[in-house]
C-alpha cells in the first residue's frame, strides 16, 4: 500500500523538526550519550506495549509503521483490548501495509452487532417480523425473562478475529510467532489480571477486549474472562516480565473529562469508565524507567467508538511517533521516506483441502440439519467467503449463542471443526414494535405489538411464533413452521389469526371527516405446505385458508352491516433480499398470491384475486432509490367488506388521510428517493437520519373496467426520517392531486 497523502505531509513536517542532538532524552530528563548506549542496546531485549482505547487503538498501526520506517523492531510485544488485536497482528508478521488495510477496511460496526445481516435470517422469520420495527429482543426462559451476561454475545467479532488469525490458527504458543506476544484479560469472578500467552490466539486477543456488559465474557480454561483494560490497559508490567529491558509504550486511552464536558449520562459513564482504566495506568507509566520511551498520540477528536476515523488515528500515531524519536535523536537518516518493512510479510496461503468435517453441537438441531446448511464439499479446498456464509445463515436461525470453525489436523488429514454453542438462556425470544401514524387533524392510527418465537423446539428445528398486537387495529396470531427433513426445504405451517380493523369511508369531495366508520373483526384458519428457495431467499407454498367475519357500525351513515364467510386456495411466492425495511439501500422483495375463494370453503361466492407487492431498491453514490408497486386485483365486482382494500396516508397517496378510500380493486406506484443527512441529532446518542421525497400514483375502483391511469390520482410527499430507538420515523409533509395536503408523524416500517 502506498503511504496516504496524510502521512506523507505529516513525515516532511516532522522531517523539518529533528533536533539535531547527540543523545536520548529519556522520560526522567537525564541523557545517555550514545557512545554509553552503544553497549547496552546490544544487549537490550525492546519491547511494544500497546495500551486498549477502542477506535483511538488503530493510532497503533501509524505508530509501528513510523518505528518500523526508522528500523525498529520490536521483540516483545504486550497488549490490551485494540491494542492486543493490532499487536497480535503485528506479532504474527503481518505487515504494516497489512494492518492499514484492517484498520480502514474492516466493517467494525458490523463486528459489533449479533444479528446475521438481513439476507441471510430464513425468509419465514422475516416476513413474520417485518411489522415490528424496533429491534429489542429478549429472551424468556422458565417463564422468566433471562438477560444475557452481555449485550452482545460476539458471533460476528469472533468471526472478524478467526479470519484475522487464521493462518495462525494452530499456533498454540504465542512465544512460537514471529515476536512474542502477550494479550492481557481480566477475571470477571477475582478481578485479577490474567496474562495470555498460550491457546488459540483469535480467542485470546476476543478476551482482551471483551467489554464487560457489552460483550459476553469469554470462558477460559473454567475463568469468565472481559476486557483486560479494567486490570491493566498499559501493561508494562507483563511486556517486563517477557524479558524486555527496554520499552516502547503506546497510550491512546481516553482522558479524564473537564466538568464542562460531561453534559449527560452518557459522558458520566464515560468519564466513569476512564477514571477507572486510568487508575490502573498512571500506575504502570509511573515504573518506565529512563531508558523507556513513552508515545501518547493527540486523539482528542477521535471516541472509543469513531472507528470511521481510522485514517485520522493512523496519522495521529504516525505523527506521534515520529516526534518522540526525532526528540530523542532516534530517527533514521532514510526516514519519512517508503522504507523496506522489517516485519516478514504474511504469505499469501492457499486455502487446504477438507478431508473431513466434524460438528460438535450442544444446540437443539440435529448435527444432520447443521451439515445440511453448509456448503464445503469434502475433497475440495476451504471456501472461507462461502463457509462464513453459511455460518451466518446457520446463526439467523436462533440457535445458537456462537458459532465458530477452524482448521484441524488429525492422522494426515486437515478437517473443518464446526463448534456451535447452544444459548444458556434459551432459544425463546420476546421482540416488541410501536407503530403510530397522526395527521395533526384529528385521523391517528396507533399500535403496540410484541412476537413471542420459540426456536428450535425439535431436533428439525420446528419454531412456534405468537403475536400480539393492541391498539386501533387489535392482532392475535399463532403459526407453527415445521421444517419435513434435515435440508430444511420443505415445510408445514398451521396458523391461527384474529385480527380487527376501522373502516371510515369517506367522501372523495370530502377528506376532512368520515361520513360513516366501522369495525371489522376477523377470525382465519390456515393450513400451507411449502419450499424454501435459494438458501432461504424465499420461499414457494400452498394452503388453504378458512375465513370468518363480522362488520358493525360505529358512526355517521350507516351502510349496513352483517356477518360474512369465506374461503379459499392459494399459491404464493415470496424473495426477499433487502437489506433493511427502515431505510434500504440495495435488494429485493416481492410477494405474490393467487387465490380461488370457492363456496365449498364456504366462500359466500365463487370467484379469483391476486395480491401482490414488490420493492426494488438501488444506490447511486449516497443516495438510495426506491421503485415500488402493489396491486390487488379480482375477477369479481360485488362489494363486500370481507375483501375491500384500504389506500391513503404517509407514501400511500400522500396527502389523502390514512385509509381513507376502500375499494374492491388497488393499484398503487411509487418512486422513493433516500439521501443520509449523518448521525448527529437533538439526542445525546447518535441516529441516523435522512431525507426523502415521493411520487406516487395509484387508487382504489369498485369496478375492475375503471383501473385506467387517468382514474389514478397524483401525489407526492417530502419528508425527514431518522432511526430511533422505538424505530424508524418519519415526518412527512404529503400533496395529493386535487389539492389535498397532510402533515404526517409516522413511527413504524413503511417500505414494503
Amino acid at each position: 500500500m502506498q503511504p496516504t497523502p496524510l502521512l506523507k505531509l505529516s513525515r516532511r513536517l516532522m522531517l523539518c523538526g529533528v533536533m539535531l542532538c547527540g543523545g536520548i532524552v529519556c522520560p526522567g530528563g537525564s541523557v545517555l550519550a550514545q557512545g554509553e548506549g552503544e553497549k547496552q542496546d546490544q544487549e537490550a531485549v525492546l519491547g511494544l506495549v500497546l495500551s486498549g482505547g477502542g477506535a483511538r487503538g488503530l493510532a497503533h498501526v501509524g505508530v509501528i509503521r513510523a518505528l518500523e520506517e526508522n528500523g525498529i523492531r520490536a521483540e516483545r510485544i504486550a497488549g490490551t483490548s485494540m491494542g492486543a488485536i493490532v499487536g497480535g497482528l503485528h506479532a504474527t508478521g503481518m505487515s504494516t501495509d497489512d494492518l492499514e488495510v484492517v484498520a480502514r477496511y474492516t466493517d467494525w460496526a458490523f463486528a459489533f452487532t449479533d444479528r446475521s445481516p438481513r439476507r441471510d435470517q430464513p425468509y419465514i422469520f422475516r416476513q413474520l417480523d417485518a411489522g415490528l420495527a424496533a429491534d429489542y429482543r429478549l429472551h424468556i426462559s422458565g417463564g422468566r425473562i433471562a438477560l444475557p451476561r452481555g449485550v452482545l454475545q460476539g458471533q460476528h467479532m469472533n468471526r472478524m478475529l478467526d479470519d484475522l488469525f487464521a493462518d495462525h490458527d494452530r499456533v498454540d504458543d504465542f512465544d512460537a510467532l514471529a515476536i512474542p506476544f502477550r494479550a492481557v484479560a481480566a477475571d470477571l469472578v477475582s478481578g485479577q489480571q490474567v496474562v495470555l500467552q498460550q491457546g488459540r490466539l483469535s480467542k485470546a486477543v476476543r478476551a482482551s477486549m471483551s467489554i464487560p456488559g457489552l460483550l459476553d465474557p469469554v470462558e477460559w480454561q473454567s475463568r469468565l474472562l472481559v476486557d483486560g483494560g479494567i486490570v491493566n490497559n498499559i501493561p508494562v508490567d507483563v511486556a517486563r516480565s517477557m524479558g524486555a529491558t527496554r520499552l516502547i509504550v503506546v497510550d491512546v486511552g481516553t482522558p479524564r473529562r473537564e466538568a464542562d464536558d460531561i453534559a449527560n449520562v452518557l459522558d458520566v459513564v464515560d468519564q466513569l469508565t476512564a477514571l477507572m482504566v486510568r487508575g490502573n495506568s498512571e500506575m504502570q507509566l509511573a515504573s518506565l524507567g529512563p531508558d523507556d520511551l513513552l508515545i501518547r498520540p493527540r486523539l482528542e477528536e477521535i471516541s472509543n467508538t469513531g472507528f470511521g476515523d481510522a485514517e485520522a488515528a493512523i496519522a495521529a500515531g504516525y505523527e506521534a511517533t515520529i516526534a518522540a524519536l526525532a526528540a530523542h535523536g532516534m530517527l533514521a537518516p532514510h526516514a519519512g521516506e517508503p522504507a523496506e518493512l522489517i516485519s516478514e510479510p504474511v504469505a499469501a496461503s492457499s486455502a487446504p483441502v477438507i478431508h473431513f468435517i466434524e460438528i460438535d453441537n450442544d444446540g437443539p438441531v440435529d448435527d444432520r440439519v447443521i451439515r445440511n446448511l453448509l456448503r464445503q464439499k469434502v475433497g475440495e479446498p476451504l471456501d472461507s467467503p462461502r463457509l462464513n456464509q453459511d455460518i451466518s445463515a446457520i446463526y439467523g436461525l436462533d440457535y445458537f449463542k456462537q458459532i465458530h470453525y477452524r482448521v484441524v489436523e488429525r492422522d494426515g488429514l486437515t478437517g473443518l471443526y464446526l463448534q456451535c454453542n447452544s444459548r444458556d438462556e434459551g432459544n425463546t425470544f420476546l421482540r416488541v414494535g410501536l407503530r403510530i401514524s397522526d395527521d395533526f387533524r384529528g385521523e391517528s392510527d396507533f399500535g403496540l405489538g410484541a412476537s413471542l418465537r420459540m426456536a428450535g423446539l425439535n431436533q428439525l428445528g420446528g419454531t412456534a411464533f405468537a403475536r400480539a398486537d393492541i391498539g386501533t387495529s387489535p392482532r392475535l396470531e399463532g403459526r407453527f413452521v415445521q421444517p419435513l427433513g434435515y435440508r430444511m426445504r420443505y415445510f408445514i405451517e398451521p396458523q391461527l389469526l384474529y385480527q380487527a380493523e376501522r373502516i371510515d369511508l369517506f367522501d372523495e369531495s370530502i377528506q376532512e371527516e368520515a361520513i360513516s366508520s366501522y369495525q371489522r373483526r376477523e377470525r382465519q384458519a390456515g393450513l400451507a405446505l411449502g419450499r424454501q428457495l435459494y438458501r432461504q431467499r424465499g420461499e414457494v407454498r400452498t394452503g388453504v385458508v378458512r375465513k370468518r367475519g363480522d362488520v358493525d357500525f360505529r358512526s355517521g351513515q350507516d351502510l349496513g352491516e352483517g356477518n360474512y364467510d369465506d374461503g379459499y386456495y392459494l399459491i404464493g411466492l415470496g424473495w426477499d433480499t433487502l437489506d433493511d425495511l427502515a431505510f434500504p439501500r440495495r435488494g429485493l422483495r416481492t410477494s405474490l398470491q393467487w387465490q380461488w375463494h370457492d363456496p365449498d370453503l364456504h366462500a359466500e361466492r365463487r370467484f379469483r384475486r391476486f395480491v401482490g407487492e414488490a420493492s426494488l431498491a438501488v444506490s447511486t453514490g449516497r443516495m438510495s432509490w426506491l421503485l415500488e408497486g402493489d396491486l390487488s386485483v379480482s375477477d369479481s365486482d360485488e362489494v363486500d367488506f370481507a375483501n375491500i382494500v384500504p389506500i391513503g396516508g404517509f407514501l400511500e397517496l400522500s396527502g389523502l388521510p390514512p385509509r381513507s378510500r376502500w375499494g374492491l380493486h388497488r393499484a398503487l406506484t411509487r418512486v422513493v428517493a433516500l439521501v443520509p443527512l449523518g448521525t448527529e441529532g437533538p439526542m445525546p446518542s447518535r441516529m441516523p437520519l435522512f431525507a426523502g421525497a415521493s411520487l406516487e400514483r395509484g387508487n382504489v375502483w369498485e369496478q375492475r373496467r375503471d383501473m385506467r391511469a387517468g382514474n389514478a390520482i397524483t401525489a407526492g410527499s417530502v419528508f425527514l426520517g431518522a432511526g430511533t430507538p422505538i424505530g424508524p420515523a418519519y415526518l412527512s409533509l404529503g400533496m395529493a392531486e386535487g389539492g389535498d395536503y397532510a402533515i404526517n408523524l409516522f413511527v413504524g416500517q413503511v417500505f414494503r
